[in-house]
């Protein structure tokens, strides 16, 4: 079992070599300090009210933020991270409303050019709701060759609540056009695991799939676009790796 685990990690991390990089540390929300209190390398506004949820967009956890009493506010940020005078990036991040009054949440980019952060660029996101996740997208061309923070608000009223996944910022230039299409981060496997059929989600243009057992041998291919099933029936039980041509790879559960 354990020579099994390790191919598939080999396998996952060939998979991956090619693989745009994200410049968002921890940008999925997975990584949290061991009481699952506090996300690893991001910082909250002063007080400001997160904890982990099991309510995620892709992954296994989401970061919820809630605006403290007395406040209208509350932010999260990144550490610094290097951006290239005429490098163009895509910014990308996912949201959805739990309670309370939410008006707005922003994605914004800071640079620290004195003593304190200076916005470089805010983007605002109106569009909310409790039932679906929805998705903020924006370009940035750098003009400076400089450290860089994401910003990401949420505002309102006290006790407004709201959950934030899947931030990433990539270099535009190293993104084929399908990639710009289907960032990797949007795809998303339910039920996983499952027992029989499985919907992949998160496609706005028709992929080529290819599904690999631990081995790293290939069991199962076709081409998928969005809400189309899988049918995973013929499948021995097991943990397998969903790879479309133009994304990360994806670990699904046959049970």
């Amino acid at each position: 079992m354990k020579k099994k685990l390790l191919i598939l990690f080999l396998f996952i991390a060939t998979l991956n070599i090619n693989a745009q990089t994200n410049l968002v540390p921890n940008g999925d929300m997975e990584n949290w300090d061991s009481f699952d209190t506090n996300p690893d390398d991001w910082t909250r506004y002063f007080n400001g009210i997160w904890e982990k949820s099991a309510d995620f967009q892709n992954g296994t956890a989401s970061l919820q933020l809630e605006i403290d009493a007395g406040r209208t506010l509350n932010y999260i940020n990144t550490d610094n991270m290097s951006f290239i005078s005429g490098t163009t990036y895509v910014c990308t991040f996912y949201y959805k409303a739990v309670s309370g009054n939410l008006t707005q949440v922003e994605f914004n980019l800071s640079h620290t050019p004195g003593a304190f952060p200076t916005t470089l660029l805010t983007n605002p996101y109106t569009d909310s709701s409790t039932t679906e996740w929805k998705k903020g997208e924006f370009e940035y061309t750098a003009t400076d060759t400089e450290n860089v923070q994401a910003f990401i608000y949420s505002r309102g009223d006290a006790g407004a609540q709201v959950l934030i996944d899947n931030v990433s910022i990539f270099d535009k230039s190293t993104l084929s056009t399908n990639q710009l299409e289907n960032n990797s981060n949007t795809i998303t496997a339910y039920p996983n695991p499952s027992t029989d059929f499985m919907e992949i989600s998160g496609f706005k243009v028709k992929e080529n799939y290819t599904i690999y057992n631990i081995l790293g041998e290939s069991v199962l291919n076709g081409s998928i676009q969005e809400k189309e099933q899988i049918d995973l029936r013929n499948l021995t039980n097991g943990i397998y790796i969903l790879k479309t041509e133009n994304a990360k790879a994806l670990k699904i559960i046959k049970e």
